[in-house]
């Protein structure tokens, strides 16, 4: 069943060496979202620039292919996740390397969000040694994928419970998604037939409306009220739902009828 949650992009950043590592981070990512998204509303959704960069940009100044990479995948992002292994990477034209200037760029836009940094152990590029050394912040070695794997899948809920910049987007919006769960609760138990119809044409957003009253932008709010069975489809299609017992419970709580 469908429900609610806020995306975070995660850019899983690293020279093309470390191809294996970015597939190790993406895995766990995907087995967290597995075991942790739906109870907590929440995705994470891992990108990189093998899988993610398009094919066609525009409004780009920069002729540089990092400045696509920049505009398109670092920009958006709400964590960095960078791995070293046994290259440094090569020149942009701004930067020594391209992971490099993902940093520097990120953590200039970006100050309060979080950045996780993995060294290989074993490396021996004299580039990635001297920038261990030289790095500001936090980091972590790892042996292998194995190891790497174990270290991130652990990380990742200290990052996303404790970080401000994810826990204020989940408040925000979750404060925003009750507000309008009691607005549309409160409007179908206004109305004699308790109902409230769905329609969608291709290319809109959802429209949901209510006693002739329309509400766009409600849709985590529908998929609120019908996770708690508060309302009940009436039809094959989802497109008419009607209130329950439960529901006109949860309407009496908030003084409607």
């Amino acid at each position: 069943m469908s429900y609610p949650a806020i995306v975070y992009n995660a850019m899983l950043s690293s020279p093309s060496d470390a191809e294996e590592e970015r597939k190790t981070l993406r895995n766990c990512i995907n087995r967290w979202n597995d075991v942790h998204s739906e109870r907590n509303e929440m995705v994470l959704l891992p990108s990189d620039c093998e899988n993610n960069v398009p094919s066609v940009s525009a409004n780009i100044d920069d002729p540089r292919g990092q400045a696509v990479v920049n505009e398109y995948i670092v920009r958006p992002s709400d964590w960095l996740v960078v791995v070293f292994k046994n290259t440094f990477g090569s020149s942009t034209g701004k930067e020594e390397s391209g992971t490099r200037e993902e940093i520097k760029l990120f953590t200039k836009t970006k100050p309060q969000n979080p950045i996780s940094v993995y060294f290989f152990k074993d490396t021996l590029d004299a580039k990635v040694k001297q920038y261990k050394s030289e790095f500001r912040g936090f980091w972590k070695e790892y042996k292998d994928c194995q190891d790497l794997g174990k270290k991130f899948f652990a990380e990742i809920s200290q990052v996303v419970y404790k970080n401000t910049c994810f826990q204020k987007n989940l408040v925000d919006s979750k404060r925003r998604v009750e507000e309008r769960v009691q607005i549309l609760i409160t409007a179908t138990a206004s109305d004699t037939r308790n109902l409230i119809s769905v329609s969608k044409l291709i290319g809109q957003e959802m429209q949901i409306e209510v006693n002739g009253c329309k509400y766009v932008g409600y849709e985590m709010a529908l998929e609120h009220l019908y996770k708690k069975q508060w309302i009940e489809s009436k039809d094959d299609k989802g497109e008419i739902f009607v209130l329950t017992a439960l529901g006109k419970q949860e309407a009496e709580t908030f003084k409607i009828i």
